[in-house]
């Protein structure tokens, strides 16, 4: 039960560690010029949206990244956890 229960959070477990991994080499990196900096994410229409049972919902994001790199990004409907 505990495994399931805890799936969640388990699942972004490599990409929690992996951030900290970044954040370790910055401090590190003598120039910030020289450091990767992570992106920002920006709903672009609110973080609360009300719907209907079967609506379908639009979503308008943006993605950001300091050093000026592409960032290919998807978006999706996270559905563990809910009820």
């Amino acid at each position: 039960m505990g495994e399931v229960a805890s799936y969640t959070f388990n699942c972004w477990i490599s990409a929690i560690q992996n951030d900290f991994a970044a954040r370790m080499r910055w401090t590190l990196t003598p120039a910030y010029q020289v450091a990767n900096h992570p992106s920002s994410v920006k709903i672009l229409n609110g973080t609360t949206v009300k719907s209907s049972f079967g609506a379908s919902v639009l979503l308008s994001g943006t993605v950001q990244d300091p050093d000026q790199n592409e960032i290919p990004s998807s978006w999706w409907q996270y559905a563990q956890g809910s009820a």
